[in-house]
């Protein structure tokens, strides 16, 4: 079984509670893991939320 890697970029699509679900990662020269990919969303779904968050004043609910 695969050693787990600690990750702390939970916007990751590879990160799955504190931890990598990817057996090995490449780190650049800053300790930042490369092989990352961040999910897109569709720009309407965007403008959605940010339209939501400004009504709220940035709140959470």
């Amino acid at each position: 079984m695969p050693k787990a890697t600690i990750c702390q970029n939970n916007y990751c699509s590879y990160w799955e509670n504190g931890k990598c679900l990817l057996d090995a990662i490449t780190v650049d020269e800053n300790g930042m893991c490369i092989e990352f990919v961040y999910p897109e969303f569709p720009q309407e779904y965007l403008d959605q939320k940010r339209e939501e968050q400004s009504k709220q004043g940035g709140k959470e609910e």
